[in-house]
């Protein structure tokens, strides 16, 4: 993740957080190891404060403990915990969105006819696009296009029965 896109990110978590509201990151996100989000951080902590799908019961700043890599599990596991919207970065290529929860999804212009913003987009660009998807006036590219998945974790084991 480049810094310009980490600063970006890192500033909209704070000013949600700082008006009350709460973000939930997954503990496998890129954002959490770039220095510009842990120097947000008062103790530069980033353990979970969550479980995975576990509803958040006080807003503010969450990480969600993800139990694999798994893309589609772990955004499963965001929409549980009770998330409005989610905004992703996909820096390798457009990913599966959920079919209950509106994402944004950001990337290279590679792939621009199927992301909602470039990586390079601005924290304003990006707050102007989360205010029309709350809003319901901007419907995010894989909805549109009917890419979306959905996939509870089997958890660290992978058992299935």
């Amino acid at each position: 993740m480049s810094d310009g896109t980490a600063a970006a990110l890192t500033e909209i978590t704070a000013a949600i957080v700082r008006a009350g509201g709460t973000v939930v990151v997954p503990d496998n996100a890129s954002l959490l190891s770039t220095s510009t989000f842990r120097n947000m951080l008062s103790d530069g902590d980033t353990a979970t404060t969550l479980s995975y799908g576990q509803a958040a019961e006080v807003s503010g700043l969450h990480i969600m403990e993800t139990q694999t890599e798994h893309w589609v599990e772990s955004v499963t596991g965001l929409g549980a915990t009770g998330v409005e919207q989610m905004l992703a970065t996909t820096p390798d290529h457009p990913a599966q969105g959920h079919p209950m929860i509106p994402m944004i999804q950001m990337g290279t212009a590679t792939y621009g006819d199927d992301l909602d913003l470039l990586l390079d987009a601005s924290s304003d660009e990006i707050l102007i696009l989360l205010g029309a998807l709350a809003s319901r006036e901007y419907t995010p590219r894989q909805v549109a296009q009917r890419n979306v998945d959905f996939q509870v974790t089997r958890g660290l084991l992978g058992v299935s029965m």
